[in-house]
């Protein structure tokens, strides 16, 4: 049994199956989130990034935050913003 706490979607192969099922949910996203230029949103436990990358995409005026205590999670949200070209996303981590 191991003493480190179970942490969702670590694995390279985890994060890239919610990045995808993010990129599903894209146009429901675009379609019920309304934010107007200047109006923020912080998502908490947001993992690789990958729904805070969709709302990015469709809300480039926002400003946006992402909270996560797993630092390998925020190092990886960070990067999968920036391929999005959102590198104004500010991500960290929080407890």
């Amino acid at each position: 049994m191991s003493s480190r706490p179970y942490i969702h979607a670590t694995s390279e192969r985890a994060q890239r199956r919610l990045v995808e099922q993010a990129d599903l949910l894209g146009d429901l996203l675009a379609d019920n989130l309304e934010l107007h230029p200047g109006e923020r949103l912080l998502e908490i436990s947001c993992g690789v990034g990958a729904v805070l990358g969709q709302i990015g995409q469709a809300h480039l005026e926002a400003r946006l935050r992402g909270i996560d205590l797993n630092p390998e999670q925020i190092a990886t949200a960070r990067g999968h913003l920036a391929g999005l070209g959102l590198k104004a996303v500010d991500n960290r981590t929080q407890c």
